[in-house]
């Protein structure tokens, strides 16, 4: 199988993982998925932004606000670098971002942001 149909395949089955409800089960392939893409794409290619947020979503749902928070940042940063700031990636990781920051009682976070 190629590196293309193995990334797609992951992303598949993570989110019929998510969709059925194995939350544990989509936070597993989504992380294969993140070294994979590093592997085969870059560290700052824009499809791990994209990976990013959606581990940073379960992690939240499941109570890991610390590494969903770190997820949430590297997303943002990894599609604000890779895309430029007008790209609507780049807007939808910031929106994420502020979303959990504003959940955790960050209200302070242009600072972070950049």
């Amino acid at each position: 199988m190629s590196a293309a149909a193995d990334l797609s395949a992951l992303s598949v089955a993570a989110a019929q993982a998510a969709s059925a409800g194995d939350t544990a089960g989509a936070i597993d392939l989504l992380r294969q998925l993140l070294a994979l893409q590093s592997q085969h794409l870059g560290a700052d290619h824009a499809d791990r932004a994209t990976t990013l947020n959606n581990l940073a979503l379960l992690l939240e749902r499941q109570g890991s606000v610390d590494e969903a928070g770190a997820c949430y940042r590297e997303a943002y940063e990894i599609a604000r670098r890779a895309l430029g700031p007008d790209d609507p990636m780049v807007q939808i990781s910031r929106a994420n971002l502020v979303a959990f920051l504003d959940g955790q009682g960050i209200t302070a976070h242009d600072d972070l942001l950049g």
